[in-house]
């Protein structure tokens, strides 16, 4: 696992060539800047990962319901819900552990809730997402049980330089690159130099995602 420190010295080394100076807090840009700088570019990142369905980013959630009881906050740290594949490469968004079996569960809307007997106790067969990000089982569940859900998680903010790099360092080089462009056209800020920008950080993660997972079998993608 790489640190932060790692990547802004990384930066320092393509910004002064020469090696002499290290980034702190009165450098241009100081090490605030360059951490804020990292931070928004793993945002980006994180989107592209849910774009492509792909393992970075994503996280299992575990629920435990209780007998009469059908909205859960366990997942406010929810950037968007993932989904899984089955053996016949349908998509799923969950399932129900059980002792010899996972029963697979669905995302629907909100609206599905008109579908369903208002009174009606069972074990859930799917959920919608509140705008509040709470999850809510359909129907509502009669018993305890163990459910799990796929969903890309927030990442925590980059503060110090002891914090580790998000997505296990995989993206530490394109956050370097992004990072040094953010510098070197500060001065000359521009709205086509913005969409450039965004379009090198979308375009670069999506291929480095797409050839680490067409190595993994099994996975699906577009």
């Amino acid at each position: 696992m790489s640190l932060v420190s790692s990547v802004i010295s990384k930066v320092g080394y393509r910004l002064f060539p020469d090696g002499s100076t290290t980034i702190g807090s009165t450098t241009n840009p100081t090490e605030t800047e360059v951490i804020a700088w990292i931070n928004e570019t793993v945002s980006w990142i994180l989107g592209v990962c849910a774009e492509e369905n792909s393992q970075f980013g994503r996280t299992l959630g575990s629920i435990t319901t209780e007998d009469g009881t059908g909205d859960y906050d366990d997942l406010t740290d929810m950037y968007c819900p993932g989904f899984l594949y089955d053996q016949y490469g349908e998509p799923y968004h969950g399932f129900v552990l059980k002792t010899n079996v996972r029963n697979p569960l669905r995302l629907v809307q909100e609206s599905e809730i008109f579908n369903r007997d208002p009174a009606a106790e069972n074990e859930p067969d799917c959920y919608y997402i509140s705008g509040s990000y709470t999850v809510n089982f359909l129907d509502t569940p009669n018993d305890e049980y163990t459910v799990k859900i796929p969903y890309y998680q927030i990442q925590d903010a980059l503060t110090a330089t002891t914090d580790t790099m998000p997505f296990g360092g995989y993206f530490d080089d394109l956050i370097v690159e992004a990072v040094v462009l953010r510098e070197l056209n500060r001065e000359e800020y521009e709205t086509p130099f913005e969409t450039q920008w965004m379009q090198f950080v979308l375009e670069r993660a999506r291929r480095m995602i797409r050839m680490r997972e067409r190595s993994y079998g099994g996975v699906k993608l577009a």
